[in-house]
């Protein structure tokens, strides 16, 4: 049994437990000495770097914090899938790395490689978004995603600690349910669409489960949901964001004042046309990792975005915070006057409209959105009216609204429900 990559976990644990109470200025200077040695190993030792940096005549002294990123160009997923084995580190054995699929629920999926130290520091990161928020070593860890990727027991928990069980996101609410009781977990992760459906099955049918803490991921958690899911569960909430290519990147704590960035293990960047915004303003989200010398990405635009905050959290870590998600750049609707709405309004016209068990808004043209609905116990036909003037008010009278009712609503082949999608370029 190999012991080196749990004693290395816990090692990288311990550090980043500390990390999270080092005062701000501490931890950006942190940041900027881990991004001086990863861009100087990328120049040095990764082909497309390389080549890259010296294309924009840039060399790795001239990086010297986060505010010199700005001198790259912006890294694009196209960019990696065409260029894989050159971003590689050629060094690498990658029979020893764990190469991870994206989920391709927007396109073609792509192929991300850790190397085993910065496996195991992501692994970290995640866990102490986690600990932070009341996991400790012997609690019951539930997780729902797809049974059929579930990762084999770890050294951990062959011994009992962190005791993770997987409900299947694929199977029916009351399996779930049924899942969950007899597992009896203490904390529980997963989508908040499903989890937000579980927590409907158990109001309508005056059932409980007695879980603490409730952490959601992977999806955009409107405030709607995070009452129904907080009420139904009696359980905190604790949303996390990230995403496969970098994992754990930024993390609610029980103030809920934001997302707390874990800028000790990622370069964040808020831009907008390459520019830093300011806080308050929205901004597309570039990651530079920290970690990761098996595959290091380098101002990577992940296609989500958010909202950077400059206020200070009252739990007094240092880690900053984001003031909230705005969803990924695919959902959001852009209109022919070039504006770009959030998908969170959308979000919220459907939590409020009577007669909508789902639905789903999918824009076909700047002017055409459709939006598809499976009507519940309260649906009549004016609730399509009420759907398609809510749609228009949002977007303005002259986008065309059309309301159509189906029987199903397909899941993302990752299992999310995207409930806003934009069919037209992101440009």
């Amino acid at each position: 049994m190999n012991l080196i990559s749990p004693i290395r976990k816990f090692y990288y644990l311990k550090r980043l437990q500390r990390n999270q109470w080092k005062g701000l200025e501490e931890l950006r200077e942190l940041q900027n000495k881990k991004l001086r040695k990863i861009i100087k190993f990328a120049y040095e030792n990764i082909p497309f770097y390389h080549d890259r940096f010296r294309e924009v005549g840039v060399k790795p002294q001239d990086i010297k914090s986060k505010r010199d990123l700005k001198k790259l160009p912006i890294l694009t997923k196209k960019e990696i899938k065409e260029n894989f084995e050159d971003i590689v580190n050629p060094e690498l054995d990658l029979s020893e790395a764990r190469v991870v699929p994206t989920s391709g629920s927007t396109g073609t999926p792509l192929k991300v490689v850790y190397d085993q130290r910065g496996d195991d520091f992501s692994k970290a990161v995640n866990l102490r978004s986690h600990i932070e928020n009341g996991l400790n070593f012997y609690k019951k860890w539930a997780i729902m995603g797809d049974a059929r990727t579930v990762p084999p027991q770890t050294f951990f928990q062959k011994f009992g600690i962190f005791r993770i069980q997987y409900i299947n996101l694929f199977d029916d609410v009351e399996k779930q349910v049924q899942d969950l009781k007899k597992i009896q977990p203490d904390v529980f992760t997963g989508y908040p669409s499903q989890i937000e459906l579980i927590a409907e099955y158990l109001n309508d049918n005056n059932d409980e489960l007695n879980i603490e803490t409730v952490f959601t991921t992977a999806e955009l958690l409107d405030n709607i949901s995070r009452s129904k899911i907080s009420k139904n569960f009696g359980s905190d909430v604790i949303d996390l964001f990230g995403c496969i290519e970098v994992n754990r990147t930024a993390w609610e704590c029980e103030e809920h004042m934001g997302y707390h960035m874990d800028i000790d293990s990622v370069a964040i960047e808020f831009t907008k046309n390459n520019k830093e915004v300011s806080p308050g303003e929205w901004g597309d989200i570039i990651y530079t990792t920290l970690f990761n010398y098996g595959m290091p990405l380098i101002r990577y635009d992940v296609g989500d975005r958010g909202v950077p905050s400059d206020e200070a959290c009252k739990c007094g870590r240092g880690l900053p915070l984001m003031d909230k998600v705005l969803g990924r750049k695919g959902d959001f609707i852009k209109l022919k006057n070039g504006k770009q709405l959030s998908p969170i309004p959308f979000h919220l016209a459907v939590k409020h409209t009577k007669g909508i068990e789902e639905a789903k808004i999918i824009q076909k043209k700047k002017d055409l959105i459709i939006v598809k609905i499976i009507g519940n116990e309260n649906y009549s036909k004016k609730t399509n009216s009420n759907i398609r003037n809510k749609v228009k008010e949002i977007c303005g009278k002259n986008v065309d609204v059309r309301v159509h009712e189906v029987d199903e609503i397909r899941k993302d082949s990752s299992g999310k429900i995207r409930m806003v999608k934009s069919e037209i370029s992101e440009t």
